[in-house]
């Protein structure tokens, strides 16, 4: 019944993440995110305020990837 919509959806994502991964900076940003949180536990940082730097550095990626894809 939804079989079709569902194998759909599953090529448009695989197509999204190839192209997400086929850029390097990509890649170095997910880095940065990383270092950034452990930094941050490592520095006794609060969880939250590491989240916000997390999520403003996923909206960046998303954004370019999107912007790439449109």
């Amino acid at each position: 019944m939804y079989l079709d919509q569902i194998k759909s959806e599953l090529v448009e994502a695989q197509d999204v993440l190839n192209k997400f991964i086929s850029d390097e900076n990509n890649i170095k940003l997910i880095q940065q995110a990383a270092l950034l949180i452990s930094d941050s536990f490592k520095q006794g940082g609060r969880f939250f305020l590491v989240a916000m730097a997390a999520l403003i550095v996923m909206q960046c990626i998303c954004g370019r990837t999107h912007g790439a894809l449109s």
